[in-house]
């Protein structure tokens, strides 16, 4: 199913709801500090457990995602696991999680909580940014004018690394785009230049 963010707010609204229903009440001393999540709030039911809700946002290269955490926390071990009246998020019990992908990254902000549709996606998303950016790259012109290779002898003679360049040693000359060329060069790395 495909969610707006604005519904994964109200999803998160009700599971706390859910909890407050059930007779939990908000714990404020151990609701300070911060550890990269979005929203955190911590129950409690009695003197015996804590009850965390939390959402973080998480991203790497592969994936944007949402995450929803439920966790239980013992109160005789939170004595030992505390600082500062801090709640660690690393020492909750996972209960239950909930995931929602992101699947649209430049215009509704829309997720899914499906890892199969969240795949095909993004493979749509990457095969046209491969189409377009192969329609879009210049395709390189090898220049063969006298002139194209002495101005790229004089820039060899510039450039560090390439002072010892002799012309015979030039292989090609190829323009790139209107401004940039790639010169190679035999036993050296190509260099490109701007004209």
């Amino acid at each position: 199913m495909n969610y707006k963010y604005k519904e994964i707010d109200k999803i998160y609204t009700s599971i706390i709801t859910d909890y407050l229903r059930n007779g939990y009440t908000i714990y404020t001393p151990c609701m300070t500090g911060h550890h990269g999540e979005i929203a955190k709030v911590i129950l409690t039911n009695s003197e015996d457990e804590l009850a965390c809700i939390y959402m973080n946002k998480e991203w790497n290269w592969e994936m944007d995602k949402i995450v929803i955490v439920i966790g239980k926390y013992k109160h005789n071990n939170y004595k030992y696991m505390i600082n500062d009246d801090t709640l660690w998020l690393n020492k909750l019990e996972e209960v239950k999680k909930y995931t929602f992908y992101k699947i649209d990254n430049y215009r509704n902000n829309y997720y899914t909580d499906d890892m199969d549709f969240f795949k095909e996606c993004k493979e749509k998303r990457l095969k046209r940014f491969r189409l377009k950016y192969e329609m879009e790259k210049p395709k390189p012109v090898e220049l063969k004018s006298k002139q194209a290779f002495v101005i790229a002898y004089r820039h060899c003679k510039q450039t560090r690394g390439y002072k010892t360049v002799k012309p015979k040693d030039i292989l090609s000359v190829l323009k790139l785009d209107n401004k940039y060329y790639t010169v190679k060069i035999k036993g050296k790395c190509d260099l490109i230049i701007k004209f």
